[in-house]
């Protein structure tokens, strides 16, 4: 460049670069960021996988000015570092499977999400950020029934009250109330049961969506569906 210095940097190949602005614990040492030590215990650690390799792809490009220097093949990171609220790497991340079954008076409905191709924890970053499990049941007999299951890192702040915004994680007192999301690597078995009439067909329907709300309100939501079934049970009985 004519306009500054050039110089090889190996820590920019190297996860360590990205564990300033994605890990933190506060004064009391309460995990409020985590996505680089999780990473560090994960299988992609292990198998040489960096956060550069799933969030700074490669492309063909000219490392430096082909009047300088030419190379038969050159290829240098995106600078897009695409996340959670991208549905591609969700989707490369997450693997999901439904089986619903009859159980007597009752539908039993499984479901498998598989943390398959994260490095760190889904989700991770900032506490504000959740998966969510909504299977909702309709019968022919006219009846409905749904459950949730949420997936997140949640805080309370010093007066024990749940923490909403993303701006509140970082006040003195803040601590952790509990902690769901999927490992990386981990498989969570959910068994959903609802009550079923074994002569009644029912319709089942799954979604499992990202959100996060960093304000708390809806005026900055992001809201995307990772992945939705929809599965109909003949009765049980003729």
């Amino acid at each position: 460049s004519r306009a500054h210095d050039v110089a090889y940097s190996e820590l920019h190949t190297q996860s360590l670069v990205c564990a300033g602005c994605h890990e933190f614990r506060n004064g009391d040492g309460v995990p409020i960021i985590t996505t680089y030590s999780e990473w560090e215990q994960s299988a992609a650690a292990k198998g040489g996988r960096t956060c550069q390799t799933c969030h700074m792809g490669l492309t063909r490009a000219n490392v430096v000015d082909p009047k300088v220097k030419r190379l038969a093949i050159s290829r240098v990171n995106l600078h897009e570092v695409p996340g959670g609220h991208s549905l591609e790497q969700l989707h490369k991340a997450l693997a999901v499977t439904m089986r619903p079954s009859r159980d007597g008076n009752d539908l039993v409905v499984e479901v498998r999400i598989v943390n398959k191709g994260a490095g760190h924890a889904v989700p991770t970053g900032m506490p504000g950020r959740r998966v969510i499990l909504a299977v909702d049941v309709r019968t022919s007999d006219g009846k409905t029934a749904s459950e949730k299951r949420t997936y997140a890192r949640a805080l309370r702040d010093a007066a024990g009250k749940p923490i909403e915004r993303d701006g509140q994680c970082f006040a003195p007192g803040v601590g952790l109330a509990s902690d769901t999301r999927i490992g990386p690597d981990e498989q969570r078995v959910e068994n959903l049961r609802f009550p079923v009439s074994p002569d009644a067909t029912a319709q089942v329907n799954l979604r499992l969506n990202y959100e996060h709300a960093p304000t708390g309100g809806a005026e900055d939501r992001t809201w995307i569906t990772i992945y939705s079934e929809e599965r109909t049970l003949l009765p049980a009985v003729p």
